[in-house]
């Protein structure tokens, strides 16, 4: 967790020239000596900032499918002891409870930073 505004971070963005990465606050490219003008910096800055939000909103949907398999796994688990414990005459399937709770806590988890991400726009 970083104190600073985005404004005020250095970001990087691969050169148009040579696809090196560079810092955003240099004018011209150390790799290949391309000159970087504003404009050019702009839309490098975004296009990579739009890439890295693609691939984190991805990350997010393929959590919450997990979510929901590990949460289907542990309700069947509950329905259809798979594996069953018998104490005192009780049998109880003692991976259910987990796995519905770990379930439900990746699908609320996903849930919040794909909202997050996606309210940023």
């Amino acid at each position: 967790m970083s104190f600073l505004p985005d404004e005020l971070k250095t970001q990087t963005f691969p050169c148009p020239n040579c696809q090196q990465y560079i810092s955003s606050e240099i004018g011209k490219c150390k790799f290949c000596s391309a000159e970087i003008t504003s404009d050019i910096r702009q839309n490098a800055i975004a296009k990579e900032t739009d890439e890295k939000r693609a691939i984190y909103l991805k990350n997010q949907k393929n959590m919450l499918v997990f979510g929901i398999a590990f949460l289907a796994i542990g309700l069947v688990a509950f329905l259809y002891p798979i594996i069953s414990v018998r104490w005192m005459g009780t049998s109880f399937s003692c991976l259910s409870p987990p796995l519905v709770v770990f379930g439900l806590g990746v699908i609320i988890y996903s849930l919040l930073g794909y909202y997050k991400e996606k309210r940023k726009i």
